[in-house]
């Protein structure tokens, strides 16, 4: 639910998962993205209540979510998998697979992340974009 905090007022009721919402993390723009254990992540426009985006690929619960620079999102699954996400298209651009269902996830830099999985396991994931040199 979305809230007027001078007044009280429920503004929207973001409907949308089929089951738990585990995390819920803020974006640029007036957004929000929430994880939930329907094995999807959903992005908010928190003025109209709209849901811009549904993103789908986890094959399990997803268990957190973090904002990375220049409108990408990382999530956490217990499918075993990191997946960031490009928040305008909805598009899945990288998979890292780990040992363990992922349970944990924060950005430390722009391009490193951290996270944890049930096997005991921390990984340090430094996202390097593919080298365009071949464009011109």
């Amino acid at each position: 639910r979305v809230w007027d905090v001078e007044s009280g007022e429920c503004l929207h009721t973001l409907e949308g998962h089929t089951d738990w919402v585990r995390a819920v993390e803020r974006l640029e723009g007036g957004r929000i993205v929430s994880a939930s254990s329907d094995k999807t992540l959903r992005v908010w426009d928190v003025e109209s209540g709209e849901c811009l985006h549904t993103l789908e690929g986890h094959t399990s619960l997803v268990r957190a979510v973090e904002r990375l620079e220049g409108g990408r999102i990382v999530s956490a699954s217990s499918d075993k998998t990191l997946r960031v996400w490009d928040v305008e298209s909805g598009a899945a651009v990288a998979v890292f697979t780990g040992e363990g269902p992922i349970s944990a996830v924060t950005v430390i830099t722009s391009n490193l992340i951290v996270a944890g999985d049930a096997a005991g396991r921390v990984h340090l994931l430094d996202l390097v974009e593919p080298n365009r040199s071949d464009e011109s």
